[in-house]
Parts: structure tokens; sequence; C-alpha cells
């Protein structure tokens, strides 16, 4: 027996059966069908996916409650599979196998058989855990004054950091997309002759092993220096003698009487002056004297030539419970003479000067002694 379809799906009936003679039996009750489920569910939704080519992946996401996901790969192979749960909710595993940056679609199958559409997605890249080669250093040029630059070659796009033998880093730059890098190393960050190393280090931040290498001697200095100059010359209370003057600032000085024995020496300070007592006896009045400067690369100058003064000059003194001087001379006439380091060994002509001027105050001192004395 046919019904129409206007009786619908799940509809009660019942059924009654009447013989020839009009009896009627008692009546079947029955049902109609429900209709055949036709309608796909929504497309799958992929939140995440997780994991490496070692230890597998992990797809999760949401689809219709209750249906079958499955995982297929660019082949068209399942690859994995999982129920939703009722708040539509799945995680699917997939192995190592299926690989990085691998295509896979995500489809749901509800439990009347119908499929969704597929969703795309892809697993990640593996994770870089690869150290980039050790860079080169092809070149280490400047000096301790200015600072020093070093080039070579290192992993493209990677950072190369210089550090000194403390392991402090003192320099970094990038490498370019030909692998070429170029860092500087600012003045008063390392010295000559120091050790460096390089390392590179990936966007990953893998550090590869680092590079040996060391920053160029300073050029040697072949200047020599200028002679230096005597400004003065002047007897200590020990009985030697103070000589002072000027030459190459940080330079040694090294005084030898005639016969090139060193009598006396000493170094210049930042400005340049100099210093030097003679002890007493080596050197007498008269002597001619030669000085010398050597710099800090051993470069010696052409020698300059001065004369100790003859000083016969005593002091006078009054006499007195104390003993005190009751005239004062400047220290200079009292303890000898100025000289100018004219590097002329037979110049006398400032020594003829200064024996004039210690005469004219001897006898100046003598005629004050004596009006002291007849007061």
């Amino acid at each position: 027996m046919s019904l129409p379809g206007s009786v619908g799906p799940n509809a009660n009936i019942t059924v009654t059966a009447t013989d020839a003679a009009g009896n009627v039996s008692n009546p079947t009750s029955g049902k109609t069908p429900a209709d055949a489920d036709t309608t796909a569910p929504d497309a799958p939704v992929i939140t995440g996916i997780t994991g490496n080519s070692t230890d597998g992946y992990v797809v999760k996401g949401t689809a219709e409650a209750g249906s079958k996901v499955e995982i297929k790969d660019s082949t068209g192979a399942v690859i994995g599979s999982a129920t939703a749960d009722g708040s539509g909710n799945y995680s699917v595993d997939l192995p190592g196998s299926v690989g990085p940056n691998a295509n896979i679609t995500v489809t749901a199958t509800d439990a009347a058989g119908n499929v969704s559409n597929p969703t795309s997605g892809k697993t990640p890249a593996d994770a870089d855990t690869t150290a980039p080669a050790a860079p080169t250093i092809t070149n280490v040029t400047g000096n301790s004054t200015k600072g020093y630059v070093v080039t070579g070659k290192a992993e493209a796009g990677s950072t190369v950091e210089i550090k000194d033998g403390s392991g402090k880093i003192i320099g970094s730059a990038k490498a370019d997309g030909s692998g070429n890098y170029s860092v500087t190393l600012p003045k008063g960050s390392i010295g000559a002759n120091a050790a460096i190393t390089a390392t590179a280090i990936d966007a990953a931040g893998n550090v590869s092993t680092p590079t040996p290498g060391k920053t160029p001697a300073d050029p040697k200095d072949t200047t020599v220096p200028d002679s230096p100059k005597v400004t003065d010359v002047t007897k200590n209370p020990d009985g030697g003698y103070d000589v002072g003057g000027t030459a190459e600032p940080g330079s040694t000085v090294t005084i030898t009487d005639g016969n090139g024995n060193v009598v006396g020496s000493g170094k210049t300070d930042d400005s340049g002056h100099f210093h030097v007592t003679l002890p007493a006896g080596s050197v007498k009045p008269g002597d001619i004297l030669n000085i010398i400067a050597t710099d800090a690369a051993g470069n010696e100058s052409a020698p300059s030539h001065f004369q100790i003064p003859a000083n016969t000059f005593v002091p006078v003194t009054f006499g007195g419970s104390s003993g005190q001087y009751l005239n004062t001379l400047p220290a200079s006439y009292a303890k000898g003479v100025n000289l100018p380091a004219t590097g002329e060994s037979d110049n006398t002509l400032p020594t003829v000067i200064g024996f004039s001027l210690l005469a004219f105050l001897s006898l100046l001192l003598t005629k004050l002694r004596r009006k002291k004395d007849v007061n």
C-alpha cells in the first residue's frame, strides 16, 4: 500500500483488515519513517597544528558535535581521525612521517554519512636547531688609537659578535645576503696584538663555534724625537745639580758626561718637562754634558750639550741666634746660573755673563755687611 508524502515523516498510523462480510479487524499501530539526513555538516575549523617531524603532530579544532573528523594528506590518504565531542571540539594525532610544511585537509562526516567540505591546513616547519657554520675572519685592520674593523664571511642574515679575551662583546653586525660582515671595534675597546673571537648567531638563536683572531700590532714608531732643551742648571743643597728642561712628552732623558757615563736620567711629564738630579761628585763645574731623549718606541734624539756652571758664590750671613739670612737672593743666584741649551759646546758667553753677575753681587753684599758692622 502506498501513502502520499503528505503523511510526513515520523507520523503515527494504524492498519486494519476488513473481510468480504464486512468484518473489521483490530487496528495495528505503526509510524512513518523519518526522512533521510542529506544535509552535510559545516566544514571543520582548524584552531592549531603543533609538533614536529620527530615527535609527530596534533591537529585541533571544532566540528559538528558527534561528527567524525578525518585528516588526509595531499594524496587523499587518511592519516588521522577522531570524533568531535558534545561541544564540537576535536583533537587528531598525526605521525611525524607526515613531515614539516605538509599540506593536509580536514573533513567532518555526520551520522547520516554526509561529508563536509574540506578545510585546508599545513604542518609547521621543524624548529631550527642547527648551529651556523663558524664565521671566517678575513681581515682585522686599524690600530689602538683609532679602533679596528673586523671583516669576513658568515651565514647570510646571521648576527656576528666579536668578543675580547675575557668574553666581553666589543662589537657586532649582521651578515648581508651574501654572508659578508664588517664589525667596528671602537677605540679604547681593545688594544693591539689582542686575542678576539667571532661567532655567528642565526635567526633561531643557534650559536656557531667561535673563530679566533687577533688585532694587529700598532705600526712601529720610527720618528726620532727632537733633541732635549736644557732650560736651567742649579746646584742643590746636597752638593749635586738639578737639571731642568723640555723634551718629547713621555720620553726618557739621559745625561752623560764626556766619557759617555750616565750621570742622570728621568722621564718627561705629559707637558714635556723634565727634572733630573745629578748626584754630588758625579760632575764638577765646567763639565760639558750630553743629553738625549728616547721615546717609547726606542728612538733616540740627537744629543744636546750643556755646561755645568762654575759657581764660587758663598751666601753672606750676619750673626744672629737663629742663623737666618738677613739678605736674600733669588734661588737661581744662590744655587747656580741658568744656561740656554744651544747645543754649542764652545759657547762661553753665558758663563762669562754669569761670573760677572756673581762678582757684582758679591761686592754689593760685602759693602752691605761692612755698613752693618759700622752701625
